[in-house]
């Protein structure tokens, strides 16, 4: 079987019988943005030799050998070792390349002192591509991308540093490192991507200025140890000072080696990593909803700060982090690097998340964060309105009011005053504290907000219509940015409900009311059909 390399030298022989063509045929060529006439071929400054036979030459029907052999006799040579030159047209060196070939390198494997050399030469700071490549690492650890990640991919860490890297490559792709690279006689000056060596109509040729622009969105990176790392290589010492910030141990092996190749142009998005997958709704979910993402944040900064031992306002006290977990019996695990929080995407939130064993609070729960033993429910006000009453029926709301002691019949008169200003439109589904004709009010002199209090500091604090919570909060923690501890505000069950009331909203709603629900006697009195649905579950909102 012939391998990939003698295959593309086979159809390089093929590309320059057809130059030689295109040369005695006086057909020109499109290249330095004009078209030109061939007079010139050279081949390691030796000019190829004419030969009419070639004009009549059937390249499609000729064998590799007999291709290799009109080449050879016209004096063509193999380029020197590591030169950038397959053939001079014109004056000018051409890089031979294969299209339509899966997956071929732009730049081998190369550790960091290379590019940080290249960066020096052009005058352009490595800083850039060291934050790229402490993300993939990042990605990679987190399981966002796997080894090879290409720049199609929406979560590739060099996906919009084109116009930084487009001049860094460009320079390790046309610039020779063979020996003795006097003047750049070995350095390309254009590139002759083929797909039908044959065929100048799908020819493309390149120069400095577009090649990678052409090819960006075809560049898989990744990193390797098996070519490119110093086999000495030991993070301590000095001599590899400049590979350092690169290398990462991963699999119990050192790896710093970037590998940049071009992948197929018919090549679709590579197999996505396990966690985009195993995690999508997740992840769609955090996407769709700021709050859902704050709530993470906010435990991983809970987390970090009892990692360094930091000392944090927790209500009206200054208290050092000790413990943070999700119950006081299961404390979360430790982040494994410190990073900008802002900067994490949503699958490195849920992979982080994963890592850390932190989860979302269940159903049940009221407490999202224990803190030194302190439950906490915390509220982004970034997200979703929080609820405070999840569309509940009156049976589940009764069993609440005894076990707070409480009659209902207030509560029962307050949903008929509400169906009543709904019925005859007055008020529409929704209706606020602050509205003129709000009909959870007072009744027989006993204050609307007195009398729902405690039923509604119990559904923030202690548990749902069901049952009481095997996790209840002791704090609210409100907040407009996770990170800035000055948007924090702390809530207790005395101070809660009274800063939020001119902000609840109340409904009854169809959601929550099963057939079996209807048909029970305790739910009846708050059940009521409209626009042909039947409707009787209480629904209170915090409004941001």
């Amino acid at each position: 079987m012939t391998n990939r390399s003698d295959l593309l030298q086979n159809e390089i022989s093929g590309v320059i019988v057809k130059l030689m063509q295109l040369r005695e045929n006086d057909i020109a060529l499109s290249f330095g943005d004009k078209f030109q006439k061939i007079f010139s071929l050279s081949s390691n400054g030796i000019e190829l030799a004419r030969d009419e036979i070639v004009k009549t030459v059937q390249i499609d029907l000729s064998t590799p050998q007999e291709l290799t052999d009109i080449c050879n006799k016209a004096g063509y040579t193999s380029p020197v070792h590591l030169s950038k030159c397959t053939i001079s047209i014109n004056g000018k060196n051409f890089f031979i390349r294969s299209m339509h070939k899966k997956d071929r390198p732009l730049i081998n494997h190369s550790s960091r002192d290379k590019y940080l050399s290249v960066c020096d030469k052009l005058g352009i700071s490595i800083a850039p591509f060291d934050k790229a490549v402490d993300e993939y690492w990042r990605k990679r650890t987190l399981g966002v991308i796997n080894e090879d990640v290409q720049n199609i991919s929406e979560y590739s860490p060099f996906n919009e540093l084109k116009d930084y890297l487009s001049p860094i490559l460009t320079y390790m792709f046309f610039t020779s490192s063979a020996k003795n690279n006097i003047d750049g006689k070995y350095d390309a000056d254009y590139v002759l991507d083929y797909e039908n060596c044959s065929d100048i109509s799908t020819w493309h040729i390149y120069d400095k200025n577009n090649y990678i622009d052409s090819i960006w969105p075809y560049l898989r990176f990744s990193f390797r140890a098996d070519r490119g790392m110093p086999k000495a290589y030991q993070p301590n010492d000095k001599q590899f000072a400049a590979i350092h910030p690169w290398v990462h141990f991963w699999q119990e092996q050192y790896k710093g080696a970037l590998h940049i190749r071009i992948v197929s142009f018919n090549s679709n998005n590579p197999r996505a990593p396990k966690l985009l997958t195993k995690y999508k709704e997740k992840i769609k979910a955090i996407n769709a909803n700021k709050g859902e993402r704050d709530e993470l944040i906010i435990k991983f900064f809970f987390l970090e700060a009892r990692m360094k031992g930091l000392y944090l306002p927790i209500n009206e006290q200054i208290i050092k982090i000790e413990k943070v977990g999700s119950s006081p019996t299961n404390e979360y695990e430790d982040l494994p690097f410190n990073v900008d929080w802002n900067e994490l995407s949503a699958p490195e939130i849920v992979s982080l998340a994963n890592i850390c064993n932190i989860s979302k609070a269940g159903k049940f729960d009221k407490a999202d964060i224990f803190i030194n033993d302190i439950g906490i429910s915390v509220k982004s006000q970034r997200g979703a309105a929080p609820t405070l009453i999840n569309q509940t029926v009156r049976a589940s709301i009764l069993r609440v009011m005894n076990h707070l002691n409480q009659s209902i019949i207030p509560l029962d008169n307050m949903v008929n005053r509400y169906w009543t200003l709904r019925l005859d439109g007055t008020i529409s589904g929704d209706t606020k504290v602050t509205d003129k004709n709000f009909p959870f009010v007072e009744d027989d002199s006993l204050s609307g907000y007195n009398y729902l209090r405690p039923l509604l500091t119990y559904f923030a604090f202690e548990g749902t219509g069901t049952r009481d919570s095997e996790k209840p909060a002791e704090l609210i923690l409100e907040f407009q940015d996770p990170l800035n501890q000055s948007s924090w505000t702390f809530y207790t069950k005395d101070t809660y409900i009274k800063t939020v009331w001119s902000r609840l909203k109340f409904s009854i709603r169809g959601k929550g009311l099963t057939e079996s629900n209807k048909t029970d006697a305790k739910n009846m009195p708050w059940i009521r059909c409209i626009d042909g649905k039947d409707k009787g579950t209480l629904n209170v909102r915090v409004e941001k």
